[in-house]
């Protein structure tokens, strides 16, 4: 009966690993899937903004530019947009202040994000209008990754402590039979 209770803490332990493993491994997938996506996002604003920012540039309608700025950045995931004149002079910028944070601290520890910031030139044939910062928040992807973890965790808990105990009966089994 020791060794059927020792087979069990070991498989108890396998189990836990395997499940930790499985974790880190969705973690690390899914914090990589979503850097590319904020990244891919942050590509698309910055070009859209860019080639609409840059007929109100020509124009001269600063208002419009920063009209247009402002909409694109209400409704999109970025922390800030910077537009940056000819002699590198901030002509416009809006920031978003750090939202707070409804993730455990150890998701950044254990899946650090990449770089979320991206810069265009914006130019007229030869002629250089200004240049774009957006870059976005480290939390939007953070909280995106908790929101999908923390769903899927108490289904893969429930599925590892299932294995665990269809091996236990197993070992009882097999453990009953040779005694038989």
């Amino acid at each position: 009966m020791q060794r059927i209770f020792g087979a069990a803490i070991a498989l108890a332990i396998v189990d836990a690993l395997l499940l930790a493993g499985a974790f880190y491994l969705q973690g690390a997938s899914l914090a990589q899937e979503l850097n590319l996506q904020f990244n891919q996002n942050m590509e698309s604003s910055l070009t859209a903004l860019g080639l609409i920012l840059q007929n109100t540039l020509l124009g001269g309608d600063e208002v419009m530019a920063e009209t247009i700025i402002n909409a694109m950045f209400d409704g999109s995931l970025l922390q800030s947009v910077t537009l940056k004149d000819l002699d590198g002079l901030v002509a416009f910028e809006r920031v978003f202040a750090e939202p707070t944070a409804n993730y455990p601290d150890w998701l950044v520890q254990l899946f650090p994000a990449g770089e979320l910031s991206r810069h265009m030139e914006m130019t007229d044939g030869w002629n250089i209008l200004g240049d774009l910062y957006v870059s976005s928040h480290h939390h939007h992807l953070y909280q995106a990754m908790w929101n999908v973890l923390s769903a899927r965790l108490p289904m893969q808990i429930l599925l590892t402590s299932s294995l665990w105990l269809v091996q236990i009966a197993i070992l009882f089994w097999a453990c009953h039979r040779k005694n038989a």
